[in-house]
């Protein structure tokens, strides 16, 4: 009976260290992880956006969004992101945020709107945007295009 306790004793033990290696491994797995700045560091977000870990290009849209958002107010009607085009350039170290935006003609909304392009370009470690343009577009003409010949639907 003795030996049957012992027995016992020595299994918990062993299982206890292997659960304290385990969670010491995850521990050690999530710092590395989340090496960069965070929502602790106090120079990452100065607007408060909450950030979790290294910051993201979702990140760097999310601060071009707001700050095209507070900078237009009820002057932007819509506002729509280029996934295709966004992207980090390591080179530079910036995050690359291009956008779509169309924005009434009066400052209080309402109206005919326009169409612009928005360029956001932000730091990597700290998103703190470094350059941020807002150019309508002066190309867009809207034309049907109709064949000489034929019916309306292209058809002899």
């Amino acid at each position: 009976m003795a030996k049957a306790s012992n027995t016992q004793s020595k299994q918990k033990k062993v299982i206890g260290i292997i659960i304290g290696i385990v969670l010491v491994a995850i521990g050690i797995g999530a710092f590395v992880a989340n090496q960069g700045p965070t929502l602790a560091d106090p120079d990452t977000f100065s607007d408060g956006i909450p950030v979790y870990g290294k910051l993201t290009l979702n990140d760097a849209r999310i601060a071009c969004e707001r700050y095209t958002r507070n900078s237009l107010g009820k002057q932007l009607k819509t506002l729509s992101v280029d996934t295709r085009s966004s992207r980090l350039d390591k080179k530079k170290g910036q995050y690359l945020v291009y956008m779509e935006a169309y924005l009434y003609e009066n400052e209080n909304g309402g109206g005919t709107s326009d169409h612009y392009y928005v360029n956001c370009a932000s730091d990597r470690s700290k998103l703190n945007l470094t350059k941020y343009e807002l150019v309508k577009n002066e190309n867009e003409k809207v034309k049907a295009k109709r064949k000489e010949k034929g019916s309306r639907y292209g058809w002899q």
